[in-house]
């Protein structure tokens, strides 16, 4: 009897082990200039660890070069890494300084205004190839009055909210290219 309620008690902290998991990224910690984008203290191209879609980013990895943190980090560019099929929560506690957001070739098929309301100075987001991305809603942008660049290119985009743009006043580039709608 005693041995049957260890058990019992055993497969029950399993359980709750695997389904308390969290999104981790261990980060090369780069300056990275791109296409619009110059020289940007990054996080580059996490290894993305952990995935379960209801959990939050709860460990960031890496070296900082130069006495940098990860308060000094202005630009995440998350590339090939087709398991991310959500933006994980609470990447702002983490890097609360974000200008810059790249998705490539991930598996995020929409993006809100909620996610990106911590970040009132992202100025350049860049989703592209991610064939999972179908629709962008209309109030993705209310949070980012200074966005300039906005490129979706290539995803699989079948729908765009009405008025997307209307609080934007700073666009310089936008790219939809590619893409159903």
């Amino acid at each position: 009897m005693f041995l049957k309620a260890v058990m019992k008690s055993l497969i029950f902290v399993l359980a709750l082990i695997s389904t308390t998991r969290a999104v981790t990224f261990n980060c090369t910690f780069t300056y990275l200039s791109t296409e619009n984008l110059s020289s940007t203290y990054s996080c580059y191209r996490p290894s993305v660890s952990n995935i379960n879609e209801s959990e939050s980013l709860t460990a960031v990895y890496g070296q900082h070069p130069g006495g940098n943190s990860n308060s000094d980090v202005k630009g995440l560019i998350i590339d090939d890494v087709t398991s991310l099929t959500f933006f994980p929560k609470a990447i702002e506690v983490f890097f609360p300084n974000l200008v810059a957001i790249r998705l490539h070739n991930t598996g995020i098929s929409t993006l809100s205004s909620h996610e990106l309301d911590p970040w009132v100075n992202l100025f350049w987001i860049r989703i592209t190839h991610n064939r999972n991305f179908e629709r962008v809603p209309p109030n993705l942008f209310d949070s980012t009055p200074l966005m300039k660049y906005i490129d979706f290119l290539n995803n699989n985009i079948k729908h765009v909210g009405d008025n997307l743009f209307s609080s934007l006043s700073n666009i310089t580039i936008m790219d939809f290219r590619y893409n159903h709608c």
